[in-house]
């Protein structure tokens, strides 16, 4: 092998290295690359946070977002009677009215009050009554009864009433059918109607349910019961009487009358127990009866109400107080189910079994929102926590933990848009964001003023997903209903 001598001499400089070309263009496209990645997960981040606020968006009886300071937008034709008959489903505002033209059904804007769709039936000669309008549990269904029978009100005898199924967001007909009834209630896809027969002091009630497209899906007659008298009038205060009430949630039916009650699993009588005059009996999801009997009021520990909860599962349970209802609630717990106890406070209750969960300890909490397994109240106290007033808290439904809570003003009607919880009091509202209680700026409710010199009155509510400013005179007669924005 060759040896190839190398010599080296000092001071002769190395070779500079080669030069490093430069592109110029691949700066760019590498700056416009970090700033598409950044655009696009900012937009991805917004798109999430709008998708958050919008969540409950479809849920009946949210409000739209009100301005900071909520104006007059329309007012309530007087024909709909205060909106008392009308369905939000799903935000979808469903309301009608009868006159010299036919039954008229059709949703309203609710931010403008202009109908989105109207559809109009002829009045068949002799026919009266209103137009009462629910949602039926299923997708954006809901049911209008032409006539005088309405879930709130039952007539002495049966009466010819006009079924219609419509889908609330077009108006499209489902079904229209006519049946000779007293009274009829919605839920869980179905419509079930009640009508009577009397006959030598008895009275026989058969209950039959339909799909929302008229389809049959059960029919029973019930035993006869003995009619009874009514309860005889003090004159000095108002004596209750028995209840005549048809409740549904699911597959399962109560119905009460002459101080019996039916429960009705599937078409089934598969429950009947009796009550006191005055009670208050209802199906709530996901199907349990609740029953609440007055009691003495001289006794401290029961609020003048006995309640009796009957799960699907378990054996009945009976709690001194009041079962609280929600006035939104988009079904996110339906498996809980929430009293209001004097001695424990708030209670959550298993649907299924009865087994208390968790206490809560506040006071005077009769009504709430529920919105993604939390619920929102109002109570006037936290007992045990020293002086403490009011306050606007946030209750995880499945544990009893108190998320968020804050001190407020008084105690009120609470609404909510899905994005704060409002405490409706007087000409404001105070604003608490929904996710973690932080104070918002609060809304001024502002209404042209009432006529001077006269008797009215004003209050502002919240119902049926808009917020009102409702007039009333001082019998108490409604004068008129504004919707605010």
């Amino acid at each position: 092998m060759a040896v190839v001598d190398v010599e080296l001499i000092e001071g002769d400089p190395a070779p500079p290295p080669r030069a490093r070309e430069r592109h110029p263009w691949r700066i760019a496209a590498a700056v416009a690359v970090v700033l598409l990645l950044a655009f696009a997960g900012q937009a991805w981040l917004d798109a999430r946070h709008r998708a958050h606020l919008a969540q409950f968006d479809a849920v009946s009886g949210v409000l739209l977002p009100p301005s900071a300071t909520a104006r007059a937008r329309w007012t309530v034709d007087p024909r709909d009677d205060g909106l008392d008959r009308a369905a939000n489903v799903h935000g979808h505002l469903v309301s009608g009215f009868v006159d010299a033209g036919g039954f008229t059904v059709r949703e309203l804007d609710r931010a403008t009050g202009a109908a989105r769709w109207t559809t109009t039936v002829d009045v068949p000669a002799g026919t009266a009554g209103d137009v009462t309008c629910a949602p039926v549990g299923e997708d954006d269904l809901v049911v209008c009864a032409l006539g005088a029978t309405t879930p709130s009100w039952t007539p002495s005898e049966p009466v010819r009433t006009r079924l219609l199924v419509l889908d609330a967001a077009t108006g499209t007909r489902v079904d229209d059918r006519s049946a000779s009834i007293r009274t009829w209630v919605a839920a869980g896809g179905h419509v079930v109607t009640a009508t009577s027969s009397t006959q030598a002091g008895t009275v026989t009630w058969t209950l039959e349910s339909r799909g929302t497209d008229g389809t049959t899906q059960w029919r029973t007659t019930l035993d006869p019961v003995t009619v009874q008298p009514a309860p005889r009038q003090s004159e000095d205060s108002y004596t209750p009487g028995l209840p005549l009430w048809l409740s549904a949630a699911r597959d399962r039916v109560a119905f009460t009358d002459q101080g019996t009650v039916w429960v009705l699993d599937a078409g089934t009588v598969t429950d009947r127990r009796t009550v006191k005059a005055g009670a208050n009996v209802a199906v709530v999801e996901p199907g349990v009866l609740e029953i609440a009997e007055p009691v003495n009021d001289t006794n401290a520990d029961s609020w003048g109400v006995d309640a009796t909860l009957v799960p699907l599962d378990g054996d009945p349970v009976k709690f001194s107080g009041w079962p609280v209802t929600g006035f939104v609630d988009d079904g996110s717990a339906p498996d809980t189910l929430v009293v209001q106890e004097p001695r424990d406070g708030l209670v959550g209750l298993d649907a299924r079994t009865g087994e208390r969960r968790w206490a809560v300890p506040v006071t005077d909490v009769y009504s709430g929102l529920v919105l993604g397994g939390t619920l929102y109240v109002n109570p006037s106290t936290h007992t045990g926590r020293g002086a403490s007033g009011p306050s606007v808290d946030a209750i995880d439904l499945r544990t009893g933990t108190t998320l968020w809570s804050q001190d407020a003003v008084a105690t009120g009607n609470l609404a909510t848009d899905g994005r704060a919880v409002y405490l409706i009091e007087n000409t404001r509202m105070e604003a608490f964001a929904i996710d973690d209680g932080t104070r918002l700026p609060a809304v001024s409710l502002v209404a042209p003023p009432l006529d001077a010199g006269s008797d009215a009155n004003e209050w502002y509510t919240a119902s049926d997903g808009v917020l009102m400013r409702v007039a009333y005179d001082e019998e108490g007669n409604e004068l008129s209903r504004i919707i605010l924005g």
